[in-house]
């Protein structure tokens, strides 16, 4: 059963399952609205970030089973990333998202904190690894 699910979120491609940042735009714009609209749209972004992170272990698991014969040794590692890299690029973010969301509070409809929040929320799921580094995993087996 664990292959068959495992094959399953295999074959859902990676750029697929990346849309659900778009969901954050709309959970932070309909924050007004009745709270079952945010939270419908908070629900397809958790259940993107699970699914990204089910088929990085599916993957792994797959690799496994094909390469590690009879219980062969297989190690699995994954580098770690600078943070203060990433907090230099998330300050930069904010920065550069409060002033656009201060030029255009009240377009659309939108507070400044709307606006900000889905600038600095969809930029950090949809560039995730622009801010926080690819994720690499060196797999080694015998």
């Amino acid at each position: 059963m664990k292959q068959a699910l495992d094959h399953f979120i295999l074959a859902i491609p990676v750029l697929f399952i990346k849309q659900f940042p778009y969901a954050w735009i709309a959970a932070v714009a309909f924050w007004s609205w009745p709270p079952t609209f945010s939270v419908f749209f908070l629900s397809v972004i958790l259940i993107g970030l699970l699914m990204l992170r089910w088929q990085s272990r599916a993957w792994i698991s797959n690799l496994q089973r094909e390469q590690a014969f009879n219980d062969g040794k297989f190690y699995v590692d994954q580098p770690p990333f600078p943070w203060m890299e990433a907090a230099r690029k998330i300050l930069i973010l904010i920065t550069g998202a409060t002033l656009l969301a201060w030029l255009l509070k009240g377009q659309l409809g939108l507070s400044f904190w709307q606006i900000f929040l889905i600038i600095v929320g969809f930029t950090l799921f949809y560039r995730d690894t622009q801010f926080f580094g690819a994720p690499t995993t060196y797999v080694i087996t015998d």
